[in-house]
C-alpha cells in the first residue's frame, strides 16, 4: 500500500458513516458496484469520467466536491457539438444537475 492509498484507507476507516473502499478503478464501475452503492467517489477526474459517461451520458450528473461553491454539471458537458450539428436536444442530464444543486446545502 503506497502513501496515498494509506491516507485514503485511514480516512474511510475513521469516517463514521457507511463508506467502503478504496477499490481498484478498473472494476469500480462494474454492474454489481453500481447497484450496491449510492455513490462512487474517485480521486482523479479521468478515472471516473470515462466510464461514467459511457454508462450515463444522457442523464448522469457530475458533482465536484471541495470547492467553495456548489458545482454540478451534466455528464455530457456543454455539448457544443450537439448544438452545432443541430441534433435534437436532450435535457435530462442538465435537469438532474440543476435538481441536485438545489438539494445541496
Amino acid at each position: 500500500m503506497d502513501k496515498e492509498d494509506k491516507v485514503i484507507y485511514e480516512a474511510v476507516r475513521d469516517f463514521k458513516e457507511k463508506i467502503y473502499g478504496p477499490f481498484p478503478s478498473d472494476t469500480l464501475f462494474l454492474g454489481e458496484n453500481l447497484s450496491k452503492y449510492d455513490c462512487l467517489i474517485t480521486t482523479y477526474h479521468d478515472q471516473a469520467m470515462i466510464p461514467f459517461k459511457l454508462l450515463s451520458f444522457g442523464d448522469g450528473v457530475n458533482l465536484t466536491l471541495g470547492l467553495p461553491i456548489i458545482r454540478t454539471s451534466p455528464a455530457h458537458g456543454v455539448a457544443y457539438d450537439i448544438i452545432r450539428q443541430k441534433k435534437l436536444p436532450f435535457s435530462s442530464s442538465m435537469e438532474e444537475a440543476i435538481k441536485l444543486a438545489l438539494r445541496l446545502p
